[in-house]
């Protein structure tokens, strides 16, 4: 899967970058992240929908 989009060299630089520090506290705090901008977006969706239904005729 990776090596159709990222070349040898690139992944050997996406391994170095896991492996270092920050790379360990990103992936630490990933999920973390991904939820709170799940609920940032369904917000969004929310006063898109609101807005839309404030125009339907």
């Amino acid at each position: 899967l990776y090596m159709e989009e990222f070349t040898q060299a690139e992944i050997k630089e996406l391994l170095a970058f896991y492996n270092s520090p920050i790379g360990k506290k990103f992936t630490s705090k990933q999920l973390k992240m991904t939820q709170k901008g799940i609920e940032l977006g369904k917000g969004f969706a929310v006063k898109v929908q609101r807005l839309a239904q404030k125009y339907q005729w």
